[in-house]
């Protein structure tokens, strides 16, 4: 079978990683051909060519953009429009020439690329689209054709896979025409590595209870600086912890954005005297690092469209204190796996709670490390989409 993957971009984070983890389980069954266009050449080409995987450089415009007011809009909307028909052709063109054009199914890695769906009109094949956000809601995201035809082009599909059940209830209700089957991201554990290993054991020593009272508690937030992922709600419960006299914690904020929200964020910090506590520590590459040497960590999007970061701190047997929206109360099992929250003094109540119990928090570690092995590993997501392909390709 020979499945044809597009990606709007090049580099090897977030949903590309999980696109390179499944693409390395097709390699090995030998059954199946992936190709997969990507628009330049860098670390994911490398990764994909050293597999002995095909790749194809071509630009991927986004069938959508962030709407910033109508007639900035309307300008990305008629140059961006132009191009995304045009790479359609393109991709067609350089298919033809390598002999590919026997394409069986083309995997569209995100809602934001469209290029798939108008690609497998023109070849005649299956298409499977990976809906991975929500692209309204979290990112403001407008699209590009009108709404009929949108709804058609989700419609036609032949399956949407969405990775969390928020988000398949979200596309049922826009388009309930749409065939929507829920596969939950897959995350390698070994790969993630553990940071306490007696977690794996059932009693919690003393002694390690005793090493971290001497020491301030740590909590890790990992991912993009971006208004609607509220890492300034981090900062406000902060400052409510420090009205109350608490201080014993650091909060390392890991992750980079753009100069506008950032720069709130360290207003922020230096309005309300956290430089102590609080600190931003830019784009990180080695994120293990801050986490292994943390007590929590915290997801506190919006719409958090499945949290792989969620994932990840629940593999390395950190409780996690988490939003109560999106797929996020799917993921953390309130009072099981950590805690959920509504608001920012929720938040700051929470924080407390786990300064003040560490054994509560290493059990919850213990719960979410089992919860994680358990239900989000790469094996399960891999087979469940290939059992996808198979059911397409009868």
């Amino acid at each position: 079978m020979k499945i044809l993957f597009i990606t709007h971009y090049d580099n090897l984070y977030g949903a590309n990683k999980a696109m390179y983890k499944l693409i390395s389980k097709l390699v090995d069954q030998k059954d199946y051909t992936p190709i997969v266009v990507i628009p330049a050449e860098g670390q994911f080409s490398s990764a994909l060519e050293k597999m002995g995987v095909k790749v194809i450089i071509n630009n991927v415009t986004q069938w959508q953009a962030m709407y910033a007011g109508f007639a900035r809009f309307m300008v990305k909307k008629h140059i961006r429009k132009k191009s995304f028909l045009a790479e359609v052709n393109e991709i067609y063109k350089k298919l033809q020439e390598t002999g590919d054009l026997d394409i069986d199914l083309i995997h569209s890695n995100s809602s934001v690329v469209g290029t798939g769906a108008f690609l497998a009109r023109k070849i005649g094949c299956k298409h499977v689209w990976h809906i991975r956000e929500f692209s309204k809601e979290h990112f403001s995201m407008k699209y590009f054709f009108g709404k009929g035809q949108v709804a058609q082009l989700y419609s036609e599909a032949d399956c949407l896979i969405v990775i969390s059940d928020a988000l398949a209830e979200n596309y049922r209700n826009r388009y309930p025409k749409a065939h929507v089957v829920r596969v939950y991201d897959g995350v390698d554990a070994k790969e993630e590595g553990l940071n306490q290993p007696e977690i794996e054991k059932e009693q919690i020593s003393d002694s390690k209870l005793a090493d971290e009272a001497a020491n301030d508690y740590v909590f890790a937030y990992v991912g993009y600086l971006f208004e609607k992922k509220n890492q300034h709600q981090i900062i406000e419960a902060c400052k409510i912890l420090k009205d109350q006299g608490i201080e014993n914690y650091k909060v390392y904020i890991i992750g980079d954005g753009k100069d506008d929200y950032k720069n709130k964020l360290i207003n922020l910090i230096e309005n309300y005297k956290l430089k102590d506590n609080v600190i931003l520590t830019g784009y990180v590459s080695d994120v293990d690092k801050f986490l292994s040497k943390a007590n929590c960590g915290i997801i506190g999007s919006d719409y958090e469209g499945f949290g792989l970061v969620t994932v990840e701190y629940m593999l390395k047997g950190l409780p996690v204190l988490g939003k109560r929206s999106g797929a996020t109360p799917e993921i953390v099992l309130d009072r099981e796996t950590g805690l959920l929250y509504d608001n920012t003094e929720e938040l700051a109540d929470n924080m407390k709670t786990l300064m003040n119990d560490k054994k509560l928090g290493l059990h919850m570690g213990k719960k979410g490390l089992e919860r994680a092995k358990t239900c989000f590993s790469e094996e399960s997501n891999a087979e469940q989409i290939i059992n996808i392909y198979r059911e397409l390709s009868r």
